[in-house]
């Protein structure tokens, strides 16, 4: 993924129906051309700390300060109080589960952008997908809140003319200024 992308949504406009004449300017962009088989432009997965990042200092914390318990435990306490070397590795332990945990629940939910169309995925062993065209799409929804503009996180929904609903709806998303720029240059604006 480069930085190359217009940055006004008039250019936008333009920009696709060069994308679509000239495959060369896609190439200069650094994303596939328009016309042709259909490309992977960008893969996004849930973002893992910048969507919740005091619950992840505080869960590092923790495990930090159960591994300082572990060496303190093991070196220094005295055997009446040998049993908190059990009660410094669970805490560390939990700590790490959490966020194993968070980690497989962020890999279950993946965006693809590719030349034609966005495709949501959800599921590691199951599967539960919707797509929609990028010719089709009519409303694009972006919601952040002020934290989550700081973190550059956000939701995003997509609706074609189809439905009268959003089809494809994700939260936690990094970039997701950067993910509608890219919708854009390959979606009919005008």
């Amino acid at each position: 993924m480069t930085d190359a992308i217009p940055p006004d949504a008039d250019s936008t406009t333009t920009v696709r129906s060069a994308l679509q004449a000239d495959p060369a300017l896609a190439e200069e962009l650094g994303v596939p051309p328009d016309s042709g088989p259909e490309l992977r432009v960008l893969k996004v997965d849930r973002a893992l700390v910048r969507s919740r990042p005091i619950l992840f200092a505080a869960d590092v914390l923790v495990m930090a300060g159960s591994l300082a318990g572990l060496i303190w435990a093991a070196a220094f306490a005295d055997a009446e109080v040998r049993w908190s070397l059990w009660l410094f590795l669970m805490l560390g332990l939990g700590a790490l589960a959490v966020l194993g945990v968070w980690k497989i629940r962020s890999m279950c939910y993946s965006l693809e952008i590719t030349n034609k169309r966005s495709i949501r995925r959800i599921g590691l062993l199951s599967k539960d997908t919707s797509e929609v065209l990028h010719d089709n799409i009519r409303n694009f929804q972006l919601r952040q809140t002020a934290w989550e503009r700081v973190w550059r996180v956000g939701s995003i929904g997509i609706a074609s003319a189809g439905q009268d609903q959003v089809e494809i709806r994700m939260d936690k998303l990094p970039r997701p200024d950067r993910i509608r720029e890219l919708i854009d240059l390959y979606r009919p604006l005008g």
